[in-house]
């Protein structure tokens, strides 16, 4: 799989931030104190598909406020304790990854634990699994002064996109002194193209770019992933719990020399040979 630890944990903050703050006490009688609060459950399923099946589900999950150690199912097969997440917000975590030659058409959740009152508690969740995007372009030219768009074909089960950019650019000054522009953001989008200004990616002013690159990394996501819409959890439960497919990338970087109309046939003498001056110069060599 594409996905790593890393970007399922930086998923697992995203969308904790979703349910900080809502639900997250019981029920207040007329005249008495808050009750305890619930359990509170963050997690994502990632599907690897296999031609028109999904064989395989990476599981991640976390749960806070629990009064016992819980026991976590996704299609009637246990997940793993995992007890390193117990450092990221105290939540207790389990990961791990489910098989199927069939294959799998959803994931269902559940999670049982055992409450302060000796009852047992079920939370549960039903999602669907989104399919894997295409990108209409996986390598993008960026153009001084022209936006740049990407798009990529609408993902089945999808509920919307998550898009992160990471971009930088070394470039000259006029003084020859190299500097460095980074962008580097995420958004989720519901439309299948995103399209930002070029001074987002371009410097101000610069003499020549020395070098730049940079990917578009687009997830498709089923379940909830917009603040205040935070809760697919159902029964002794709160919170999220979302499925995103492997992601999609996109190579960026800029071209300095052309232009989006012109070709290497349509470039004169006198400017190949200043594109070349420029080039020895910016090496310490001496033009001849």
């Amino acid at each position: 799989m594409k996905n790593n630890a890393q970007t399922i944990l930086l998923v697992i903050a995203v969308f904790s931030l979703l349910i900080s703050g809502a639900g997250c006490e019981g029920d207040q009688g007329p005249a008495g104190p808050a009750g305890p609060a619930k359990l509170s459950i963050v997690g994502t399923v990632t599907p690897e598909w296999d031609g028109d099946i999904v064989d395989e589900l990476y599981v991640s999950l976390g749960v806070s406020n629990a009064p016992s150690i819980p026991i976590v199912k996704v299609n009637n097969s246990g997940i793993p304790l995992y007890d390193s997440w117990i450092e990221y917000g105290g939540r207790i975590g389990y990961q791990g990854n489910l098989y199927s030659e069939t294959g799998f058409e959803e994931a269902s959740l559940e999670v049982t634990y055992t409450k302060l009152n000796g009852n047992e508690g079920v939370a549960t969740s039903t999602i669907l699994l989104p399919e894997e995007t295409v990108a209409d372009d996986d390598d993008i030219q960026i153009y001084p002064g022209n936006d740049v768009e990407a798009s990529w074909s609408s993902s089945d089960n999808a509920d919307a996109y998550w898009v992160q950019v990471d971009f930088y650019v070394r470039y000259y000054d006029a003084a020859s002194v190299l500097h460095r522009k980074d962008l580097e953001f995420d958004t989720v989008l519901t439309d299948t193209t995103i399209t930002i200004p070029s001074e987002d990616f371009m410097p101000a002013s610069y003499a020549s770019i020395y070098s730049s690159d940079g990917t578009f990394y687009i997830y498709p996501v089923t379940g909830p992933w917009m603040p205040g819409v935070s809760n697919n959890i159902e029964g002794d439960g709160i919170g999220v719990f979302i499925g995103m497919a492997d992601y999609e990338y996109v190579d960026v970087d800029i071209n300095s020399v052309l232009s989006p109309n012109e070709n290497e046939e349509d470039r004169d003498t006198e400017h190949t040979v200043d594109i070349r001056k420029i080039a020895e110069e910016l090496a310490g060599l001496k033009h001849r």
